[in-house]
């Protein structure tokens, strides 16, 4: 059935219009987006170059499965279409359709013989609704791309007067019954649904999935199809319906059609995104790589040992009152901190929320997230005393907003302690860690998972190093198709972090999910959505270049383990989805791996 079909074309709408669709349950976003789980096999899982809060598994690239294929089987159509390419920024291209008469003729015509088929077989004209999934017209208050448009066509059910069922129907009678603005826009649909097909052979093999919109209003599409030879403009306006057994007004009706035959065609325009082009600057440059990794302090293995057995030292000493002396080394202080900025003029400027805290707890063998100099200011200060000194912020400082700006600390010390720890020797093994018996073999554990952590810690940022150095190495237009993808990505991570560390009331749950908040993240993450749809790119670039492959059987394995996964948690999945996203994390690690192999690497402590 050609007419009445609810999913007639596919189009996808701006993410403007797209709401987050969640529940109390868990979170899942429009189109059956899934996250892939975390690979199993010993190549680690591949990761967009973000801050930690906003990293996600990367799940896109322009790969096989993201490229759309026109059906290779298409409606034959009495006469060619005309079809112009106009290229557009952003990887997008504009087609202009000019649909001939004839065509719009035999659309018209499949139209009313659903109709009249419908008559004969039920006796009735009872329609379902028809959906023309169109970018929406823009209306006062409302912005394009509120979602897909409907067009219902109803018709209350009851037989067409002075015919049984199953008896034809004359087609003036039917217009004039079913309403001629009804048969106007099913006729319309069915251009579409039979046109855009070929329209899209243009682009086949390069169009991506879902990026097809309809970039004219359906207002102006009626407008040009009601032009003076338009069969259906008035073709109702002055057919008076014909008494029983009569065809009064047939002939006016298939003068009109005859018109239509040399008349006006029926035009529109379809937006389509397409695979970017990949510009390497310099051609290739990415087989030569010389990166420079810098590395935290606390990472390093022997480091992070030492320190772990002192925090398991100190956890099982007691805490006592200082009560003769001041702050020293060692010693922690509860504060209260109020920080506010200095201005030019050396007056106290506006305060700085995020360096103030009531109760913060100071240990002193631990300030590595203190300004420099804030220890050292405080030390000899005494419980219940307030001291205040002037600090400048670094510029390696974390937020980049207060780098270099100096600021004004008051602090009051409400509370002072030192620790009464135990002697360390061997009688602590076993509590450090149960099953030892002496301090070299806690020792030597730990040592070995620190080494584990560091070891990953490594890799992970050397990965990200490549992959900050692949980005600024490319030059390519990023479809608006994937950096909304992407977007959604990692919205919809972001979400479901939220949710998983927090309870979120109704109200709570409706805005994060709402096309405002959805738009409001994609404008501040805007850098760093480009940056990883550019690293993606870079990187499916590079395993097809250098001809890469992972093992059949490793596919097989990883996209089991995580249906399972989905299973367990009682998640719907769309099995050739979690296949894609897989694929993609495959070739992604082996691209790092390739890189790794090939990259001069230096690493330096910070």
């Amino acid at each position: 059935m050609e007419l009445l079909s609810s999913t007639i074309l596919n189009f996808k709408h701006s993410l403007s219009s797209s709401r987050i669709q969640l529940s109390r349950s868990s979170l899942q976003l429009k189109n059956n987006i899934t996250y892939p789980q975390k690979l199993t096999f010993p190549s680690r899982q591949f990761l967009i170059s973000l801050p930690p809060t906003q990293r996600v598994p990367s799940q896109l690239s322009v790969s096989a499965s993201s490229v759309a294929t026109t059906p290779t089987v298409k409606d034959k159509l009495p006469a060619d279409i005309e079809v112009e390419e106009i290229q557009e920024p952003n990887s997008r291209v504009r087609i202009s359709v000019s649909v001939p008469p004839v065509v719009c003729e035999d659309c018209y015509k499949r139209v009313l013989a659903e109709f009249t088929k419908r008559a004969k077989v039920t006796g009735s004209l009872v329609f379902a609704p028809i959906e023309i999934l169109l970018v929406k017209e823009e209306e006062k208050g409302e912005e394009m791309g509120e979602g897909p448009r409907v067009y219902a066509c109803v018709v209350p059910s009851s037989e067409v007067p002075g015919f049984r069922p199953g008896k034809k129907v004359p087609e003036n009678i039917l217009i004039s019954h079913v309403g001629k603005q009804n048969v106007r826009k099913a006729t319309i649909e069915s251009i579409l649904k039979r046109t855009i097909p070929h329209a899209m052979s243009s682009v086949e093999g390069r169009a991506l999935k879902d990026s097809v919109h309809i970039i004219t209003k359906f207002s102006e599409m009626e407008e040009s199809f009601a032009s003076p030879v338009d069969f259906l403009r008035d073709v109702g306006d002055n057919i008076v319906p014909p008494q029983l057994g009569t065809t009064s007004g047939y002939g006016k009706l298939r003068s009109r059609i005859q018109s239509l035959k040399t008349g006006m065609p029926h035009q529109y325009d379809v937006m389509v995104d397409v695979a970017p082009e990949l510009k390497w600057i310099p051609e290739n440059g990415y087989r030569n790589l010389k990166i420079i990794v810098e590395m935290d302090n606390f990472i390093d293995a022997q480091t992070a040992c030492e320190a772990e057995i002192k925090r398991r030292h100190k956890a099982l000493g007691a805490l006592r009152i200082v009560t003769d002396r001041g702050l020293q080394v060692g010693d922690v202080a509860i504060l209260d901190i109020s920080t506010t900025k200095i201005k030019e003029d050396e007056s106290d400027g506006e305060k700085i929320p995020s360096a103030e805290s009531n109760g913060f707890q100071l240990d002193t063998e631990e300030v590595d997230s203190l300004p420099p100099g804030f220890l050292d200011s405080l030390l000899g200060i005494q419980s219940g005393q307030t001291k205040s000194f002037s600090l400048v912020f670094p510029d390696s400082w974390r937020q980049e907003n207060l780098r270099g700006v100096p600021a004004l600390f008051t602090v009051d010390c409400k509370e002072l302690f030192y620790r009464d720890l135990p002697v360390l020797d061997d009688s602590l093994a076993e509590k450090f860690l149960p099953g030892c018996s002496t301090l070299s073999q806690v020792r030597e554990s730990i040592l070995l998972k620190c080494k584990e952590v560091e070891e990953t810690a490594k890799e992970q940022a050397t990965d990200n190093a490549i992959l900050d150095q692949l980005c600024k190495m490319i030059d390519v237009e990023i479809p608006t198709t994937l950096f909304e993808e992407q977007g959604r990505q990692l919205y919809g991570a972001q979400l479901l972090q939220i949710q998983a560390n927090m309870k979120i009331s109704e109200e709570q749950l409706s805005y994060i999910s709402s096309p405002k908040a959805v738009n409001e993240f994609l404008e501040v993450q805007r850098e760093n959505i480009t940056n990883a749809v550019k690293q993606n790119l870079a990187v499916t670039d590079i395993f097809k270049r250098e001809n890469l492959e992972y093992p059949t059987e490793v596919l097989v394995k990883e996209i089991e383990n995580s249906i399972a996964e989905f299973k367990r948690n009682k998640q719907e999945y769309d099995e050739e989805r979690v296949k894609d996203q897989v694929e993609e994390i495959l070739e992604g690690a082996k691209v790092l791996e390739w890189l790794r192999e090939h990259a001069e690497v230096q690493y330096i402590t910070r």
